[in-house]
């Protein structure tokens, strides 16, 4: 869906890099470290990692937004900085934040999710040959599926990190 409209729409914002293709994760959930939330506000009061449009939602049920990059959220969590985190299940693995995340809540009606872009230097896009300018599109084209199925699957309850018993 986000790959069909900028094919249609052709956002400005974008006129700066070549796009190669975009893809979304899985809904995000309420990921706490060591307190159950079960009603959303229960969240009053409490300091979460998000970003962006989130740090709107969790202010607007009373939660406390704290910005960091995920790479400092393992950190943030064993030394109690933030009481968790807005998060898609895959990142408790990747970013082994669910190594000090004891509750999930999941609520697919107020979950959310995210777009990613995979982009190159339009610089050096130009400056590759009409003939390797054209395999790079036709492999991007393909990752958009590739990529919609990764997520896919990592999201499910059966994935790996799940599959490990953590």
């Amino acid at each position: 869906m986000m790959n069909d409209y900028y094919k249609k729409m052709k956002p400005k914002e974008f006129d700066d890099v070549k796009v190669l293709w975009f893809h979304g994760q899985g809904p995000g959930y309420v990921c706490m470290r060591n307190k159950q939330v079960q009603k959303m506000d229960e969240l009053k009061g409490m300091k979460l990692r998000c970003y962006g449009g989130n740090a709107r939602f969790l202010q607007a049920l009373g939660g406390t937004p704290v910005a960091m990059p995920m790479t400092e959220v393992y950190d943030a969590l064993s030394r109690g900085m933030v009481d968790g985190l807005l998060s898609s299940l895959e990142s408790l693995e990747s970013f082994r934040t669910g190594e000090h995340v004891q509750y999930i809540t999941q609520n697919k009606l107020t979950a959310y999710g995210a777009t990613f872009l995979v982009a190159m230097n339009k610089k050096t896009w130009s400056s590759l040959p009409p003939d390797i300018q054209k395999i790079i599109d036709q492999s991007s084209q393909e990752q958009i599926e590739k990529f919609g199925k990764a997520w896919d699957q990592e999201t499910q309850w059966e994935g790996p990190f799940w599959r490990s018993g953590a």
